[in-house]
């Protein structure tokens, strides 16, 4: 879900491949808790001083600027790669909890972000530093941000399989089998 949301973020940028390295300068990728818009990334790229390409990544926290750091970064690859890896690792830097899922809001620009342009993707740090992307974990078909429900334990389902389960009587999530109701 994020690679295609960067995609398409880049195509409508017109950014790609063989362009990326000019213009990466004018990226900037703005990230935000849904649940605390006030809690937010943005990640931008500069050069410093020997020519190197660098990662530029500013927290906020209530709006308030909390800190930056900088590092050095290789943009050999595919850029939708580079990306992906960039935010990836910045999150399982900035996200404390582990296997608790967050909907983060994204929002991929040359300009000022504006929210109702962004999109939206989830992000769940794990044991391991890696992400799960969530589909159901039913039908495994992808979430959107109108499909899916939170059950008490925490975990999601689509409202497709919560309707199945609930005509069934289970009343369990089906990934931990915690009563839900």
């Amino acid at each position: 879900m994020l690679k295609e949301i960067i995609t398409k973020s880049l195509d409508d940028l017109q950014i790609n491949n063989d362009n990326f390295v000019d213009k990466i300068s004018f990226i900037k990728i703005y990230l935000s808790y849904e649940q605390n818009n006030g809690k937010q990334i943005i990640i931008s790229f500069e050069k410093n001083y020997f020519d190197e390409s660098c990662i530029l990544v500013t927290f906020y926290e209530n709006y308030i600027y909390k800190s930056k750091l900088s590092r050095k970064i290789t943009l050999f690859g595919n850029i939708v790669d580079i990306l992906h890896n960039l935010i990836i690792n910045e999150l399982n830097l900035y996200v404390t909890d582990l296997n608790i899922p967050y909907t983060f809001i994204i929002n991929i620009t040359n300009d000022i972000a504006k929210i109702n342009d962004s999109s939206y993707f989830e992000f769940t740090k794990n044991q391991d530093n890696n992400t799960t992307y969530h589909n159901c974990p039913v039908c495994y078909n992808d979430y959107t941000m109108d499909n899916k429900i939170r059950l008490k334990c925490g975990h999601y389902i689509c409202i497709t399989c919560f309707i199945e389960i609930i005509k069934t009587k289970t009343y369990s999530c089906p990934c931990c089998r915690q009563i839900f109701i």
